[in-house]
């Protein structure tokens, strides 16, 4: 006989094991219509309960009335049985006898968030951010157009993209800052020129009369105007550069940061339940793979998000449960 636990509809507070044990492996019966049984044939069956099912479940009862022994939360037998068959009958009649008190299980479905805040893929991560931080919540689903979940959110993701913005806009800064200098510099050893080719009286050689009547003076105010005016450029240069565009033709080809589209950055590897999945399997979920928040996905084609459910949702069910 395989290990067999309690059913799902326990919500995770009754486990009971039946395994054979003693004896040596027979060869099946009838051309192999049963697997292997051990000889003698007897089967371990072991209960246990956790604390908060409290007096609704006594383990004690059944498994005496079988010759074995425990106490309401904690009890074993071993019986002998001709099949393993006839070995699942009676953990079936153990289980039945025992899960007559317990409550209902709790399902997703009854305490998960229908009303779901989202993002769209294509928004931008400063999108995403302004929504994450009105809404208050650390992560957010994203979704399309259908109604179908595309990937995961996280705040962590936002900081990122927001660390990756910066860093950009310092590099933008700096080659702008650069470009200015150089232009400076030109201007610089222009005046430098200017002033060298010209006589102390104010005049200048032969040769090198100012176009258009424009005295040194003149030249040098040009020059500045003309840096200042190149470095704006190449500021705005550099700014497109790290702000404009999007790789999914929505303007985005060399965006950084929080320029970029939310599917740049969400999580694809879904992790999700639906709205029958138990409680307890909820909570073992969201421990396992350790996430915060779970979607649960639903609807005709059981791909559209239909609620979502954290970890503050799982332990206030849980609590309830217990009281």
């Amino acid at each position: 006989m395989d290990p067999a636990a309690a059913g799902s509809g326990l919500g995770g507070a009754l486990g009971l094991l039946a395994r054979p044990c003693s004896g040596g492996v027979v060869p099946p019966d009838g051309g192999g219509a049963e697997p292997p049984w051990p000889r003698p044939r007897t089967a371990l069956i072991v209960g246990r309960a956790r604390a908060r099912v409290g007096d609704a479940v006594d383990l004690h009862v059944p498994f005496s009335a079988l010759g074995g022994g425990g106490h309401p939360h904690a009890a074993s037998v071993t019986v002998k049985v001709p099949s393993s068959a006839a070995a699942s009958a009676v953990f079936d009649g153990i289980l039945g006898c025992v899960t007559g008190g317990l409550p209902p299980p709790v399902l997703a479905g009854a305490f998960m968030t229908r009303a779901v805040v989202s993002v769209e893929p294509s928004a931008s991560m400063a999108t995403a951010a302004i929504v994450m931080h009105e809404s208050g919540h650390s992560g957010l689903p994203v979704v399309d157009a259908d109604g179908r979940l595309r990937g995961m959110l996280s705040r962590s993701d936002v900081r990122r993209a927001a660390a990756e913005d910066a860093a950009a806009k310092a590099r933008a800064a700096a080659a702008a800052a650069a470009a200015a200098a150089d232009v400076a510099a030109a201007a610089s050893t222009a005046a430098a020129a200017a002033a060298a080719a010209s006589n102390g009286d104010g005049s200048v050689d032969v040769g090198e009369a100012p176009h258009n009547g424009a005295t040194a003076d003149d030249n040098d105010a040009a020059v500045t105007a003309a840096a200042a005016a190149a470095a704006a450029a190449a500021a705005t240069t550099n700014h497109h550069l790290v702000g404009a565009g999007s790789s999914h033709g929505g303007g985005h080809a060399h965006a950084v940061g929080l320029a970029r589209p939310v599917s740049a950055w969400m999580r694809a590897q879904l992790v999700f339940v639906t709205p029958d999945t138990p409680l307890h399997e909820v909570q073992e979920i969201m421990v396992d793979r350790n996430v915060g928040r779970v979607p649960v996905l639903g609807g005709g084609d059981g791909k559209s998000l239909v609620g979502i459910i954290s970890g503050t949702d799982v332990l206030k069910q849980l609590r309830l449960w217990e009281n």
